[in-house]
């Protein structure tokens, strides 16, 4: 773990400088967005509340364009965290939220590939990952969007933002965080509330990070 958090500093590190460059030589430039902003706080019968982030926490995301809601629907337990964010210069902005756990006191004891089963949409494949601490179990998964298309992991949305500078000159990209909490029903009902959430919101997600 220890070897995988360095390589993924290095990583981030080397984008950051790597976008100096790219702005020099390719005209690559950033600028305010609010793609993640447009997102609703009303999906289906999901409905959604905003989680208060500090000035330290908005820092560390490097982008304004951000939502943090936690989504439930009126009249049935359980609820659903997302985090969208979008930046217009994502070698920046990009990380993946490992960290953001581990720092807050868990602990991720869970890591599988899995596909999604969504009703109404072919199958989403995921790094679903479980995290433990403070009392509590969670399951959650990041997907990083560029172009268009969805990344499982932050090492393919580089790639692919790296070759969007050079071909296109377009590095604008943001990823989902969908978070829930593993409950009574235990796993199962947990991922069948995160995939019934994703039913509704996906689709306006996909729209709105164009």
């Amino acid at each position: 773990m220890k070897g995988a958090r360095t390589a993924a500093l290095l990583l981030l590190w080397g984008g950051a400088a790597g976008t100096f460059f790219l702005r020099g030589t390719f005209g690559v430039t950033g600028r305010e967005t609010r793609k993640a902003l447009s997102i609703p706080f009303r999906i289906g019968e999901w409905v959604g509340m905003e989680i208060p982030v500090t000035e330290r926490e908005r820092a560390l995301l490097l982008t304004r364009d951000f939502i943090f809601r936690v989504y439930t629907r009126p009249g049935k337990p359980g609820r659903v965290v997302l985090l969208v964010s979008w930046s217009a210069n994502d070698l920046e902005a990009v990380h993946p939220s490992d960290d953001c756990y581990t720092a807050n006191g868990y602990e991720i004891t869970g890591w599988e590939r899995r596909t999604l089963e969504i009703p109404g949409r072919p199958g989403l494949p995921v790094i679903l990952k479980e995290v433990t601490g403070r009392g509590e179990k969670r399951l959650f998964f990041d997907l990083f969007r560029a172009g268009g298309r969805w990344s499982l992991d932050v090492w393919g949305h580089m790639a692919r933002l790296l070759w969007r500078a050079i071909a296109a000159r377009d590095v604008s990209g943001g990823k989902i965080r969908v978070e829930v909490r593993v409950g009574k029903g235990g796993r199962k009902a947990a991922l069948r509330r995160m995939e019934d959430f994703l039913a509704a919101a996906l689709p306006v997600i996909e729209e709105r990070l164009r």
